[in-house]
């Protein structure tokens, strides 16, 4: 390429990453309430981190009796591994407590992997276009803005395991240009941060980075490699090893349960999350794209022809791991759940845009001039699936229009409640989350106590304000007729 075309190429990378931004920012501030799965969990836990990093805890304080196992409604919370909340904590604590600030860590790691995608698709082709067309079809993938809006669960968390994951590969691929020891250093950095972020998925980078190392450069006496490979391995036990020393020092049980836990995905549907060995074939229709994904079968084919031309080892990588992945979860995983398998969407964006790109340059140059624009605005078309947010911003959305009402009612408690209130009942189930998020000074709490203990609370001289009866969310008589407790003078809308 000229160097003309290399300046062109650097300005429409930059104006890329602009509107990956925007877009990511836009979405990320158009929601002003805390999505149900699992964001609101996340933001809980990551809002309590901000006074104690060390100490992740879903409510700080829960009245009446609880199951210290039950992810759902307990104190310590040990279901996810903390890096993407400490991420959303250090954000909170520089920008203040706002769903802004949460979600600004996800803002800001969806722009970092567009540029990631560019570079890896640079490198595996040696063409700038097929770079900057992965990344422009990443950059418009309706499924990462709606992650890293908080809309889709496991929202922020499957963002870092995403950004981790494609930082390890973008590091190892500059790596095996000049091996220097410093794209090892953080391709292992990187790999340990994915693994403490959603446990062993983030090994990835290992798999075809050690088969590299046996099989070839050990083959050929290159120890050299060898010890990269080690030093890398070691810095990434390094970061994510002690925060499993420390909690099962601290908290045995609890971890050893949560361990346990997440080893039954393996072999059991949990929580409703059952599929086929289909579910993510059909997956890769909403992942990306219905045009899309109908080109992914002949874009594949197209490498096995066109493999010497490309960057042999590279493509090996990016193959192997995702075809390992989209194996493993669909025949052996029990558990399906649809944004798992998205960290290898970025390598399969390549292997579309090259496709794509490369059936374009087959044509006569003025077809090709003339089609090439259609080509690139349907298929980011199809990967941003318009349709989806036009029905989701929708007024006739009742769902949205519901948590907004309610989200708007329990940012404005403070002016609803009396000065003395420090307990807010019959919330629906989990938006004591949401009410604890927006008001730390209050103890929220779904459905409403037992008798006895709201005696106790009296006992303490602790008021009491509660809902109205909402959905099946009835209040007592013993409440109803007690004359020291506040009824909050609005209605909110049930969700169950």
């Amino acid at each position: 390429m000229s160097l003309l075309g290399a300046l062109r190429a650097n300005v429409w990378f930059w104006l890329l990453l602009a509107l990956a931004f925007a877009m990511r920012f836009a979405l990320a501030w158009a929601d002003p309430f805390l999505h149900p799965w699992d964001e609101r969990f996340h933001a809980a836990v990551a809002l309590n981190m901000t006074k104690s990093p060390f100490v992740p805890m879903l409510q700080a304080r829960i009245l009446g009796n609880y199951d210290p196992f039950s992810w759902c409604c307990n104190t310590v919370w040990l279901h996810k591994q903390p890096l993407f909340m400490w991420q959303m904590a250090l954000s909170m604590k520089i920008f203040g407590n706002s769903l802004l600030a949460m979600r600004l860590p996800s803002v800001l790691m969806g722009v970092g992997m567009v540029a990631m995608v560019y570079r890896c698709g640079f490198l595996l082709t040696a063409r700038r276009d097929v770079g900057l067309f992965a990344a422009a079809l990443l950059a418009f993938s309706s499924m990462q803005l709606r992650m890293g809006a908080g809309i889709i669960g496991m929202d922020h968390n499957d963002t870092a395991l995403q950004f981790y994951v494609l930082l390890s590969f973008w590091a190892w691929s500059e790596y095996t240009r000049d091996f220097s020891l410093r794209w090892a250093l953080l391709a292992g950095a990187a790999a340990g941060g994915a693994v403490l972020n959603k446990w062993l998925l983030g090994l990835a980078i290992f798999l075809p980075w050690g088969f590299w190392t046996l099989w070839l450069w050990w083959g050929k006496g290159q120890l050299r490699r060898v010890w990269d490979f080690s030093l890398a391995l070691g810095l990434c036990l390094l970061v994510f090893v002690p925060w499993q020393w420390y909690i099962l020092h601290r908290w045995h049980d609890l971890a050893q349960h949560e361990y346990e836990f997440n080893r039954r995905h393996l072999y059991e549907a949990l929580e409703g999350h059952a599929g086929t060995w289909r579910f993510y074939v059909d997956y890769a229709f909403e992942s990306i794209g219905e045009v899309l994904n109908v080109l992914m079968l002949p874009a594949l084919l197209y490498l096995g022809w066109a493999w010497r031309r490309l960057n042999g080892q590279l493509l090996f990588a990016y193959l192997l791991i995702s075809v390992f992945v989209f194996s493993f979860l669909s025949f052996y995983v029990a558990t399906k759940v649809s944004a798992h398998i998205y960290f290898i969407v970025p390598f399969l964006l390549i292997f579309l845009a090259f496709g794509i790109l490369e059936a374009l340059d087959k044509l006569p140059s003025w077809l090709r001039r003339l089609l090439l624009p259609i080509a690139i605005a349907a298929a980011l078309f199809s990967s941003l699936n318009p349709v989806w947010f036009l029905d989701y911003f929708s007024p006739a959305n009742r769902d949205r229009q519901h948590r907004l009402h309610n989200a708007a009612v329990y940012k404005n408690l403070p002016n609803l409640l009396p000065k003395d209130v420090q307990v807010v009942m019959n919330a629906p189930s989990f938006e004591q989350l949401d009410i604890m998020f927006y008001n730390p000074q209050y103890q929220a709490q779904q459905w409403c106590l037992e008798p006895a203990t709201i005696d106790s609370l009296r006992r303490e001289g602790i008021k009491i304000a509660v809902f109205k009866t909402h959905g099946k969310y009835h209040l007592r008589e013993d409440i109803t007729a007690a004359g020291d407790i506040f009824i909050i003078p609005v209605d909110i809308y049930s969700h169950d």
